[in-house]
């Protein structure tokens, strides 16, 4: 008889253990939402302020070499790019013009070939206030990028090597459960992943930038069951200006999916 009570027990709070994780998870939420803010209302940290850049299209997260020109010996060999300096990101600086210059792909309206959409690549520029001056189709001929710096993603650089981190993911907050756990073996291909994102709901992000801490959340998911640091689905990316070009530009920008916002003082921006 004990042990039928110790079993039911046992039972009842393997099912109510789930329940408790989420309610606490719930009130932790509400503890952070009295200082944690949607990045797309605009945040603010001290003398600075996160705002969305609204571009169309989709971001193209860039290799430094991408668009390096080839260059040749003096036999008119190929000289081979080192590529253990190479690294990816979203944005180029413009050291000529001394503007910035996203790369982009957007779907071309009504024009399919063998039903997918056609893509066309576009560079956006962007004024130091983040404003949208200019769109340029790309065109490998007649434009190429070797004025420009590409900036280097300080996430993907720090969050492994250094404390603290960049950006810290404080909390998720988890509304819908997504079982989705399929063997390899049942699936009969030996290289599928049987990881699928598990959770949906909102993120709690701090970011460390121009020395102050923007607090943030947006929409995403995880995947993993339990534990929530990194396996999220949004590509982040933070970029500072090079120490070179410090003088000339008090901005930043930060990356998460498909959005880019600037970090810049409040206020009208003095040239």
């Amino acid at each position: 008889m004990k042990k039928i009570k110790k079993y039911k027990k046992t039972i009842l709070i393997v099912i109510l253990a789930p329940f408790v994780m989420l309610f606490i998870n719930r009130i932790i939420a509400l503890y952070y939402d009295q200082t944690y803010f949607d990045i797309d209302k605009g945040i603010e940290s001290g003398k600075y302020e996160m705002k969305k850049i609204k571009i169309s299209g989709y971001l193209n997260y860039c290799g430094s070499d991408d668009h390096l020109i080839p260059k040749y010996d003096a036999d008119g060999i190929l000289e081979l790019i080192d590529s253990n300096n190479a690294y990816q990101g979203h944005v180029y600086l413009d050291t000529i013009h001394l503007n910035f210059i996203i790369d982009i792909k957007e779907h071309i309206s009504g024009s399919e070939i063998n039903d997918d959409l056609v893509q066309s690549d576009n560079y956006v520029v962007i004024d130091k206030k983040g404003q949208i001056i200019q769109r340029i189709v790309i065109d490998s001929l007649t434009y190429n990028l070797k004025n420009c710096l590409l900036l280097e993603n300080k996430i993907d650089k720090v969050q492994y090597t250094s404390m603290p981190p960049v950006i810290t993911m404080k909390h998720f907050l988890k509304k819908s459960f997504t079982p989705c756990f399929i063997p390899k073996m049942t699936l009969g291909i030996s290289n599928v992943n049987g990881i699928c994102y598990t959770w949906s709901g909102t993120a709690y992000w701090e970011l460390i930038a121009k020395n102050e801490k923007f607090k943030f959340t947006f929409e995403d998911e995880l995947q993993d069951l339990f534990s929530y640091d990194w396996f999220f689905v949004s590509k982040l990316g933070y970029y500072e200006i090079p120490k070179k070009y410090e003088d000339l530009f008090d901005i930043s920008f930060f990356v998460k999916k498909n959005d880019l916002y600037i970090i810049k003082r409040k206020g009208p921006y003095k040239d």
